[in-house]
């Protein structure tokens, strides 16, 4: 029985049988490859076709989307330059206005000296072409080009007797060709008696060249589409490209007189009035100015960027294919390297995640110190009993900080001199021009935490705040705002010119207590001056960390 149970195979048999089992194993898998290659081969083939075709379609899809991104953008763009310049020449004819203030017409046909003051103007900036002085008459009396001014009589224009008639206080256009084809558009800012009526006593004058405009879309916005500024009644003052030849008015009809007339900024689709070709057009209104900025761009070079695309597409296209199914033969054996890969990809990512989880801590804890600051001035607010405002205007300061931050992209530290002048310009934009405040800068590059940027800010807002509402009870002066990075301290100091102050007169107020309990975070030595009129000084270390409140 023993022998009957045992395996009387001769050795050689047995040694022989695995080997005859994976020469099988073998052959079994280059049939099984033999028959699944062919196919996976096609599908190699066909799925680039496919793809191919996908990517051509996402790709036209995509150029549209960035295409219409692109024209709200240029739109957009376009109109704040506009209106910066517009509100630049406004200021002009302002300041002209203010020179001639209490001077009759004869004197200031006369004055040399205004006359090489208009002449300043016309040569300081660029785009403006001439400034006219016209009494309430219609006669022009003074200019920035001859002396005496040529006598010209402008009672009938249309423009004149609306500013007569009361009209707006600045008036744009409209587009004339002068005596010496310069190609212009006006801005008119009337002047009126200092009766209490104010009755009209003239106007101020500026004629703009087109071609500043044109030369700055040239060099902004190169082939990228039409650009113009259009007033309300279809005139269009500036237009670019200059090859375009676009027309002096907008036909009758046009669907932009609808869309203007309803939207103050609008996008829509349709062929154009001026040459019957589809464009994507975008209108924006600038403020209150009967003015818009205009961009189009045609649906014909949108389709030629495409076509180009598409072709460039192409041509990698047939190598790509030849070398993807090279690779695909490849691949049956690359199935480890894959896989190395997928991981070496796989915590590549999680370090990114634990990276933004910690970048958020970091938030959350910045969020976290700002709420408590903010929930201070609160309580501090109650008891002292200020106004609201005032706790409003203190965390609009901290919340500039942050803008600050985020607009620079730099989340460790904060530039406290580009912070200083955003401060100011925020500060001195809400003034009024009955109260003009002007403010020179002497700002050095300071980085500091968050954490010590928010006591500066804070400080600094009290005291230019302060400054402007009660250094000046005439309503006009200068503060000067210099701030330094000496032997590793920053140094902040605030002057003005006004009617100085009396350091012993009050020491009790909220805005200095709290100036002086942000000065003890910053670990700070504040001082007050008085000189032509009052100044604040505080200087700080910026190695060091803020103490508790």
């Amino acid at each position: 029985m023993l022998e009957r149970l045992t395996d009387t195979t001769p050795p050689s048999f047995r040694e022989a049988e695995p080997a005859a089992r994976k020469r099988v194993t073998r052959r079994w898998r280059l049939r099984v490859e033999g028959g699944v290659l062919p196919y996976f081969l096609a599908l190699a083939m066909l799925a680039p076709l496919l793809f191919f075709g996908l990517a051509a379609v996402r790709d036209w899809q995509a150029i549209e989307t960035e295409a219409r991104a692109r024209v709200v953008y240029i739109r957009d763009a376009v109109a704040e330059h506009a209106k910066r310049v517009f509100q630049t020449h406004e200021l002009v004819a302002l300041s002209i206005r203010d020179r001639i203030d209490g001077m009759s017409w004869a004197e200031i046909a006369g004055s040399d000296e205004l006359h090489a003051y208009l002449g300043a103007m016309e040569t300081t900036f660029p785009e403006v072409h001439a400034v006219w002085l016209v009494d309430g008459e219609g006669r022009l009396r003074a200019s920035s080009r001859a002396l005496p001014a040529p006598a010209i009589d402008l009672s009938d224009s249309g423009w004149f007797a609306e500013m007569r008639a009361g009209g707006p206080g600045l008036v744009v256009g409209p587009r004339q060709v002068g005596r010496a084809h310069d190609d212009v558009f006006t801005l008119s800012l009337p002047r009126r008696t200092a009766e209490e009526d104010g009755a009209f006593d003239g106007l101020i004058r500026l004629s703009i060249t087109p071609g500043y405009f044109a030369k700055f879309y040239a060099s902004a916005y190169p082939d990228e589409g039409l650009i113009a500024l259009v007033l309300e009644d279809g005139e269009i003052l500036v237009s670019h490209p200059p090859d375009a030849n676009l027309p002096r008015r907008i036909p009758a009809g046009s669907p932009a007189f609808e869309h203007m007339a309803e939207y103050r900024r609008a996008v829509w689709e349709a062929p154009s009035a001026i040459d019957g070709e589809t464009r994507i057009h975008a209108v924006a209104r600038l403020d209150d100015l009967p003015v818009y900025a205009a961009f189009a761009v045609s649906r014909s070079s949108l389709e030629a960027l495409w076509r180009n695309r598409v072709i460039a597409y192409a041509v990698y296209f047939v190598p790509a294919l030849a070398a993807l199914v090279f690779l695909g033969v490849l691949v049956w054996r690359s199935h480890r390297e894959l896989e190395e890969k997928v991981e070496l990809r796989t915590r590549a990512l999680s370090e990114a995640v634990a990276e933004k989880n910690q970048l958020l801590k970091e938030v959350h804890h910045r969020v976290k110190n700002n709420m408590q600051i903010v929930s201070s001035l609160i309580r501090m607010q109650e008891r002292v009993h200020t106004s609201p405002e005032e706790t409003i205007r203190r965390v609009q300061a901290m919340a500039l900080v942050h803008d600050l931050i985020y607009s620079h992209g730099e989340f460790a530290s904060v530039n406290l001199g580009a912070y200083t002048r955003r401060l100011t310009d925020t500060l001195a934009s809400a003034v009024t021009a009955s109260t003009p405040i002007r403010i020179t800068h002497g700002l050095d590059h300071v980085a500091v935490t968050l954490d010590r940027a928010m006591p500066f800010a804070l400080i600094l807002s009290e005291v230019m705040t302060n400054a402007m509402r009660h250094a000046f009870p005439d309503g006009e002066g200068h503060i000067a705002v210099t701030l330094e990075q000496i032997d590793g301290h920053a140094v902040l100091r605030v002057e003005d010119d006004g009617k100085g102050f009396d350091p012993a007169a009050r020491t009790d107020g909220f805005g200095l207590k709290l100036i002086r309990s942000l000065a003890v975070q910053l670990d700070a030595d504040i001082s007050f001056e008085r000189g032509r009129g009052a100044a604040f000084v505080m200087r700080f270390p910026l190695d060091r960390q803020p103490a508790h409140a």
